[in-house]
């Protein structure tokens, strides 16, 4: 069953898309969630040459968002996705095709862990990577709890 917002948050997508597709000249965007997000990108890949900074926040980055990312965004130079879920698979296949990323803002995000050697090996060409307060996807745990289950 459907969120009641769900409806709402498409039809929100598909403003956007069609905004996107009639502003050549947009070279920033910032969105609230990443519904229909391959979508999104392919419309400013298609119509938006110059386009350099994409911002996400508290939203999910699957391996689906993160390869239409990478595929469609190869060139993007700033990309800010604090506090969203992204595992390091994801984040992995956005480092290795998004040469060009100067700024990546990826604080306090779930999906892997801060200092994450391979991570931080990808990320060393970017003059600004922030990744503070990261963390893996616990389902929920306590790993600090000592009390048994």
């Amino acid at each position: 069953m459907e969120s009641p917002g769900s409806d709402f948050e498409h039809e929100q997508s598909l403003i956007t898309q069609e905004l996107i597709g009639k502003n050549k000249n947009l070279v920033h965007l910032k969105l609230g969630s990443s519904i229909n997000l391959k979508e999104v990108v392919a419309q400013i890949s298609l119509n938006c040459k110059n386009f350099m900074r994409l911002g996400f926040s508290d939203a999910s980055i699957e391996e689906d968002e993160a390869l239409a990312i990478a595929t469609f965004l190869p060139n993007i130079t700033h990309l800010f996705l604090p506090e969203t879920y992204i595992i390091e698979k994801s984040l992995v296949t956005i480092l290795q095709c998004c040469k060009q990323l100067v700024h990546l803002d990826v604080s306090n995000c779930v999906g892997f862990f801060e200092n994450d050697e391979e991570i931080l090996k990808l990320a060393s060409y970017i003059t600004t990577f922030e990744c503070k307060g990261t963390m893996p996807f616990t389902f929920g745990c306590d790993s600090s709890s000592d009390e048994e289950i």
